[in-house]
């Protein structure tokens, strides 16, 4: 999601963006009821956990690049501006000015990014609920 203040979060762009809205309603539709929702991603030279802003359950993005993916220093200052607040703000702003379509739902980085060596590990602490219907 271009609103989720960093570089390539849900994955923005003409190439993904249909399967982005796919997603992103499928994910709306889902019942408060279930907890929360993690979507693995990854191999994007950084790790982070973003958090959108989506009707349902809490959707974490997990992602997590593997060993070892090295970013210079320099590129490292690239990805961690791009992060920010203001270049968020810009990049709305410019949208705007070029009469492109509102972006996509926002949300909050809730961790890095990261970079280096990292392996993610998700481990649940809940029995996964099961759906039954009655016929």
């Amino acid at each position: 999601m271009s609103g989720c203040d960093g570089p390539r979060t849900w994955s923005t762009g003409r190439a993904f963006g249909n399967s982005f809205d796919a997603l992103a309603a499928l994910l709306s539709q889902l019942d408060p009821g279930l907890g929360s929702v993690s979507v693995l991603s990854g191999d994007v030279h950084h790790s982070y956990v973003p958090r959108p802003d989506l009707d349902g359950p809490p959707i974490y993005q997990l992602t997590c690049s593997p060993v070892h993916n090295r970013v210079s220093p320099p590129i490292q200052r690239v990805f961690r501006t791009a992060w920010g607040p203001s270049s968020a703000w810009l990049g709305r702003a410019l949208a705007r000015l070029a009469g492109a379509a509102p972006t996509r739902p926002r949300g909050a980085k809730l961790a890095g990014p990261y970079f280096g060596n990292v392996v993610g590990i998700l481990v649940h602490n809940q029995a996964i609920p099961t759906r039954t219907s009655a016929n």
